[in-house]
C-alpha cells in the first residue's frame, strides 16, 4: 500500500472538483478541493462533506489581497460586516446596509488622515489680509480628498502666528466659499497656532479645501519660512 511517507515530492498537488468523490468505505474519509468556495474539505461513509477550515482566516498567512471596484454588494447576514472595493477606496457595510468608508490610514473609518499637505517656501513670509476671508496661498496650500460616507471631515490648521495686538482668523475654503466657522488663531508673541473645523454635510466624492484667513483687529500674522517651519493642512474623517 502507498503512504505518504513513500511520496518523496515536497507537495500534494489536489485537482478543485464540482461535487464530492464517492463516498468512502465505512470508517475511512475522503479529501476533496470543493470548486464552489476553493475549501478543503472531507467527505465520510455517509456522503457527509464537512469543511476543513471555514475561510481565508484558516488559510494561512497572505501577502495581499486584489479587490476589484465595484457597486456596494447585498447585506450581509444579521452580527456580520461585509467589506468590499468601489470608487473611493475600501467600505464596510452592516445587515442593515450602513456603510462605513472609505476606510483611511489610522482607523476603520472614523478618526483617519485623509489628506495633508505641508508648504515651506524658500525664505521667509508672512501673511496678514484684511477685510475678507481670503487664501493664504491658492497655488500651494490645497488639498484634496474624497469625502467619507458621513460627508464629516476634521480640517487642521497650523502655523507660527504672532497676535499681539490683534486677532486673526482661519477658516476652510472650497473654490470661492467658506466653510464652517473662523475659528480665532491669535497666540502673544511668535507661537504655534493650530486651529481645528468640523466641516460636515459634503457631498459624496473629491473635494479640494484651500487656507482661508482674515485679519479684523490689529496686526495679526501667520509665518512660514525656513526661520518658522511649513504651514500644514490635515484633513480626517468624522463620524
Amino acid at each position: 500500500m502507498t503512504k505518504f511517507e513513500d511520496n518523496l515530492s515536497p507537495y500534494l498537488t489536489a485537482v478543485e472538483q464540482a461535487g464530492a468523490p464517492a463516498n468512502p468505505s465505512a470508517g475511512n474519509q475522503k479529501l476533496f478541493i470543493r470548486t464552489s468556495d476553493h475549501l478543503l474539505c472531507r467527505v465520510n461513509s455517509a456522503g457527509t462533506v464537512v469543511p476543513i477550515g471555514s475561510g481565508i482566516a484558516d488559510q494561512g498567512a497572505f501577502t495581499y489581497l486584489d479587490a476589484t471596484d465595484a457597486a456596494a454588494p447585498a447585506n450581509p447576514s444579521a452580527g456580520s460586516h461585509r467589506v468590499y472595493s468601489k470608487t473611493g477606496g475600501l467600505y464596510y457595510r452592516d445587515s442593515t446596509g450602513a456603510e462605513v468608508g472609505p476606510l483611511a490610514a489610522g482607523g476603520g473609518g472614523g478618526g483617519g488622515l485623509l489628506a495633508i499637505v505641508s508648504y515651506i517656501p524658500g525664505g521667509d513670509g508672512n501673511y496678514n489680509a484684511t477685510g475678507t476671508v481670503t487664501d493664504v496661498d491658492a497655488t500651494n496650500l490645497v488639498v484634496t480628498f474624497t469625502a467619507p460616507a458621513s460627508g464629516n471631515v476634521l480640517i487642521r490648521f497650523n502655523a507660527i502666528s504672532n497676535g499681539s495686538s490683534g486677532r486673526g482668523y482661519n477658516q476652510p475654503r472650497e473654490g470661492s466659499t467658506n466653510l464652517g466657522y473662523k475659528i480665532l488663531a491669535s497666540p502673544n508673541g511668535y507661537l504655534f497656532s493650530s486651529t481645528a473645523h468640523l466641516v460636515t454635510g459634503l457631498s459624496a466624492g473629491s473635494h479640494t479645501i484651500k487656507w482661508g484667513f482674515i485679519v479684523t483687529i490689529g496686526g495679526y500674522s501667520i509665518y512660514y519660512g525656513p526661520t518658522y517651519g511649513p504651514l500644514v493642512i490635515e484633513v480626517w474623517t468624522s463620524p
